[in-house]
């Protein structure tokens, strides 16, 4: 939720969240989002990616995208959603190094 505040205070044309629980998403809503897109009710990636292209800027792919589930397929998935030329930032995921 923190890069989705700091997403609308910069400024982002368009927001788009793709995630779960439902609660978080209506969080999200509540907070601005313009749209949200649950992954218990679209549980294919290929479907998430079309509906979140039909959203994005004139259909396209979205301009920066920002991977913060820590859940290692979110990655490639939030990847195919960035356009060329574009901006993914991983938020979700760090390593603890064991010594």
């Amino acid at each position: 939720m923190v890069t989705l505040i700091c997403a609308k205070i910069s400024g982002a044309s368009k927001i788009i969240v793709v995630g779960g629980p439902k609660v978080r998403l209506d969080l999200a809503q509540n907070m601005g989002v313009d749209v949200t897109i649950d992954i218990d009710e679209f549980p294919s990636v290929q479907d998430r990616t079309e509906l979140l292209k039909s959203h994005a800027n004139k259909g396209e792919d979205a301009d920066v995208v920002f991977e913060c589930a820590g859940f290692l397929p979110a990655t490639p998935e939030g990847l195919s959603y960035v356009s060329y030329g574009g901006t993914f930032v991983e938020v979700g995921h760090f390593v603890i190094w064991a010594r």
